[in-house]
């Protein structure tokens, strides 16, 4: 039996990554843009950086902030995406099968968006 290399494994785990919603780790997705994550990621540390209670803690929690605040607008644009593919399958004319099948993919959009912050919640973790 061959045991994967960690590197290979680490790509594999990154396989059909869709959303990154249910990832254990936060990681921009391919296309999206360093420079507004870091805009973003500043504007949040601008607002806590020179807080009287400011310290090593408190600013990493703020560093997750930033990034839930970008899975947040991640999974507001994948419902949007989703409901779009939707209104251009019905506007088609597609098949009930097709239409169904969209509208399914609208709703798991929608469901996975909400889904990972209920998990880790009701596992005593803290959202990503």
């Amino acid at each position: 039996m061959t045991v994967p290399a960690p590197h290979g494994k680490l790509r594999s785990s990154q396989n059909s990554t869709e959303h990154g919603l249910r990832s254990d780790h936060f990681r921009l997705l391919p296309g999206e843009s360093r420079e507004e994550f870091e805009i973003l990621r500043k504007s949040w540390l601008d607002r806590y950086q020179n807080h009287e209670y400011a310290n090593s803690a408190v600013l990493l929690m703020v560093e997750k902030l930033a990034e839930n605040d970008w899975l947040v607008r991640r999974g507001m644009q994948a419902v949007c995406n989703a409901q779009q593919r939707f209104a251009e399958a019905e506007l088609a004319n597609q098949s009930e099968e097709v239409l169904e099948k969209t509208r399914t993919q609208a709703q798991r959009a929608l469901a996975h968006f909400h889904v990972p912050i209920r998990e880790r919640r009701s596992k005593g973790l803290r959202p990503v």
